[in-house]
């Protein structure tokens, strides 16, 4: 287990984030507020639904990353899912800023970008045994 932990800790602490982002969604009402000109589904991405998966997901890859070693289906499945969660709601923040009042990105569309852009270079960089 050390020994894929050592090999595995930045998947682990990506898995971490997804599920704090969960835990965040789920404790906060509202999280996400949604402008007068924002499209609908905006306000529906930080639903106890979507909360309950990015837990779940990202218990899984914590689990998955620490008791294994990733490589192969499984780590393009993790790079696929964490790239995709953290683009999603990069593009739910931007849009979010883009149609607020002030059109420019806040703190929560620049960390989501720079976390896409570190889950990015990760699996580009990151190799097994």
């Amino acid at each position: 287990m050390n020994e894929n932990l050592k090999y595995n800790y930045l998947w682990v602490i990506s898995g971490l984030e997804v599920f704090i982002l969960g835990m965040i969604f789920l404790s906060n009402n509202r999280y996400i507020d949604r402008p007068p000109h924002a499209p609908s589904f905006v306000s529906l991405v930080d639903d106890p639904p979507f909360a309950i998966f990015l837990m779940f997901f990202g218990g899984l890859v914590v689990a998955y990353t620490i008791t294994h070693e990733l490589k192969g289906l499984p780590r393009d499945l993790v790079i696929f899912f964490l790239s995709f969660v953290w683009f999603f709601y990069f593009f739910i923040f931007a849009v979010h800023d883009i149609t607020g009042p002030f059109n420019m990105p806040g703190l929560k569309t620049m960390i989501s970008l720079c976390i896409l852009l570190r889950t990015m270079g990760q699996a580009y960089w990151s190799t097994s045994k």
